[in-house]
């Protein structure tokens, strides 16, 4: 579970970048980490590797390839936006671009949601360990008075 904490709070740093770059037009590295991200990946995937279902790794999968390409739209919508001014038609493409990042979005919030919903399926199905049940169990089982 401590595997799947850390993915929620990485995919919810990413989460976080998309929307404020929606709201506010902030570049990425302004309210994400991405070398910071990037570091950590590496563990935090060989960890979910080991340790998480089959389901989780390929939705996280699929968080990691949305949230690639929704930097690289960020990239080329950065570039035509810096000469849009300039040039009315690198103005045209940056606002086409504008309407493929905000699909991006949507589609990357998607496949957290579903994420974190299977990470909370397989929350919800472990049972905790009581131990007053199992000292009952003996004391009335197997232990004489």
């Amino acid at each position: 579970m401590d595997t799947y904490v850390e993915l929620l709070k990485s995919r919810r740093a990413m989460g976080s970048a998309r929307r404020d770059f929606l709201a506010k037009r902030t570049t990425p590295s302004q309210v994400f980490d991405a070398e910071q991200e990037l570091k950590d990946l590496g563990p935090l995937r060989a960890q979910l590797s080991m340790f998480g279902s089959t389901a989780v790794h390929a939705l996280d999968d699929l968080a990691l390839v949305g949230f690639t390409q929704w930097m690289k739209a960020i990239s080329e919508w950065r570039d035509f936006d810096n000469i849009a001014r300039a040039d009315p038609e690198s103005a045209r493409k940056a606002e086409e671009k504008l309407e493929q990042i905000k699909t991006l979005s949507e589609n990357a919030d998607l496949i957290e949601k579903r994420l974190t919903e299977a990470i909370l399926a397989e929350a919800d199905f472990k049972v905790p360990f009581k131990l007053e049940r199992w000292r009952s169990f003996f004391r009335r089982d197997f232990v004489k008075r």
